[in-house]
């Protein structure tokens, strides 16, 4: 269903969003306004870090950008000037976490509310901090191992909701070991509902 479109003036132009309404969403953004960011990891394809409207949302991860990009791990967790977050396509983890496939930037327009905040509704920024963690690549295809250790890092640097808007296809007990750290570290983890009609009672 397409959105409903309201003109207030000859230039405004307020989108009402049926599903903003139907969850209640608008109540939901007005009652965190005052609220301290929470760090949400992107766990996906990374994040266009240089997206103007993102910039302002990205994490920071103080000890790396404080040092600059000097190719050490400063902050003794394991990757290299990883000042917004991680790569995890093995064999190359390092800080670069930039996207170069667009899920990951997608996802983090729409948790960052900037659509929102472009088409002019009234809602205050979402009080976020962006983590980019990227495990697969146009090249490299969405790997278990690559994931569990993507989502151990966002664990390890705060993170306290990871998105997993991603299928890879199998199920390990890597992987389950690591999500299974992140709840036990009381990290919500949100996951795709799918894109193929599948039920996941049935076939989680």
């Amino acid at each position: 269903m397409a959105p409903a479109i309201k003109a207030l003036a000859p230039e405004v132009v307020l989108v009402e969003y049926w599903d903003h309404e139907g969850i209640g969403a608008k109540d939901a953004w007005r009652s965190v306004i005052d609220a301290s960011p929470v760090i949400v990891a992107v766990v996906v394809s990374g994040i266009d870090l240089k997206d103007r409207d993102l910039v302002p949302h990205l994490w920071v991860n103080r000890e790396e950008v404080e040092a600059g990009p000097n190719g050490l791990d400063d902050d003794g967790l394991g990757v290299v000037d990883d000042m917004h977050g991680a790569r995890f396509v093995v064999p190359r983890v390092n800080g670069n976490a930039g996207d170069d496939d667009g899920h990951g930037t997608l996802l983090s327009g729409i948790i960052a509310g900037v659509a929102r905040q472009k088409i002019g509704l009234d809602y205050a920024p979402q009080p976020v901090k962006l983590m980019a963690v990227k495990f697969y690549d146009p090249v490299t295809l969405p790997a278990p191992a690559n994931a569990a250790a993507a989502i151990r890092y966002a664990v390890r640097q705060g993170a306290k909701i990871i998105c997993a808007s991603w299928d890879v296809g199998i199920q390990t007990p890597e992987l389950a070991d690591a999500i299974a750290y992140a709840e036990s570290s009381g990290v919500l983890i949100v996951t795709a509902a799918g894109n193929f009609g599948t039920d996941n009672d049935s076939l989680p």
